[in-house]
């Protein structure tokens, strides 16, 4: 992976890694990609893994992530899925360890400052899901989710484009809600009125 990594640069591209376990996370940082797709444990490959077992492959280190911070390399969370999933009484065992794993990785994320881009591992969805059970599971706040959502990652997909912020000289790309979703975060599922570039999108 170094060296795909190495002629990727080169070629002035950047490199997204899959993972699953923090094993995956250790090589993806250690090989200095640019982002990394999942957040370890998103869906541990046991059916029904011991509190034990996910504790040990999940859990993201400090070093790890304080090189993730140093190095500028960005995480998708991709955990709405299972957490919505963890809600399953035959979920009980992994349910036990999961959220306590996910907390750690954010928290210990968060510390070192590696951004965390919202983003969901369903293909026939966008990540509304994933941005709606980060915070009804606490696991970030409605504030942390929506600077997430609306600024960090479009401005990851999009570098060199103005978007993401209410500034001179940025895009007008704006959503109409109901309501202040730092109050009740779910009116983001309400939106009244879509412009691109200042231009009403009609949705019939």
């Amino acid at each position: 992976m170094p060296l795909i990594v190495q002629k990727a640069k080169l070629a002035v591209l950047r490199v997204a890694v899959h993972v699953e376990s923090a094993a995956d996370f250790h090589e993806a940082v250690a090989a200095g990609v640019n982002q990394i797709a999942h957040m370890p444990g998103f869906w541990p490959s046991d059916a029904q893994p011991s509190q034990k077992k996910v504790s040990e492959r999940c859990r993201i280190s400090e070093a790890d992530a304080q090189f993730a911070g140093k190095r500028h390399i960005q995480v998708t969370s991709t955990l709405g899925e299972r957490l919505e999933s963890l809600r399953d009484p035959r979920m009980k065992d992994a349910a036990g360890a999961l959220p306590g794993v996910y907390r750690n990785n954010l928290s210990v994320l968060r510390k070192h400052r590696v951004e965390v881009l919202i983003g969901s591992d369903q293909f026939f969805s966008n990540s509304q899901g994933e941005a709606l059970e980060l915070v009804r599971s606490g696991l970030m706040s409605a504030q942390e989710v929506l600077h997430a959502w609306c600024e960090v990652t479009p401005h990851a997909i999009f570098p060199d484009r103005k978007i993401g912020k209410i500034k001179n000289g940025y895009e007008a790309n704006l959503m109409l809600l109901p309501s202040n979703p730092l109050a009740n975060f779910a009116v983001v599922k309400d939106v009244k009125m879509r412009f691109k570039r200042g231009v009403e999108i009609k949705v019939h």
